[in-house]
């Protein structure tokens, strides 16, 4: 493969992705991310971005906790819960378990490598 053939490649993969992303306000300091990766049902992974105090928190806006309860699993001693519980831990997320949301804090420097992160978990 060639330098040009690479770069049309990139040029592509950049176009995709920004075709299937979008970012909505939801307040002053709060957006709504829809990423262009999808989830185990083929629905985009969406995000909620919150910039405060010099650094972004990023959430899952509540699937996760929703699909544990929906599934019936949502307790601390079944199987999915154990396995989202290390998952989060080995990628150094938190779980918010008042508001039912697995986030974590970045630096800015460090937003593009936290969404991918949180939208890989």
């Amino acid at each position: 493969m060639t330098m040009q053939n690479c770069d049309s490649l990139l040029a592509l993969l950049r176009e995709r992705m920004q075709d299937r992303m979008s970012v909505r306000q939801l307040d002053g300091k709060t957006c709504l991310l829809r990423t262009p990766f999808l989830d185990h049902e083929g629905d985009p992974i969406v995000l909620t971005v919150t910039s405060e105090a010099g650094v972004f928190s990023l959430d899952d806006a509540g699937i996760i906790a929703g699909s544990l309860f929906s599934l019936g699993q949502h307790p601390v001693d079944t199987p999915a819960f154990r396995l989202v519980d290390s998952l989060a831990k080995a990628y150094g997320l938190q779980i918010d378990f008042n508001e039912g949301l697995v986030k974590m804090v970045v630096r800015p420097d460090d937003l593009s490598e936290g969404i991918m992160e949180l939208a890989r978990s």
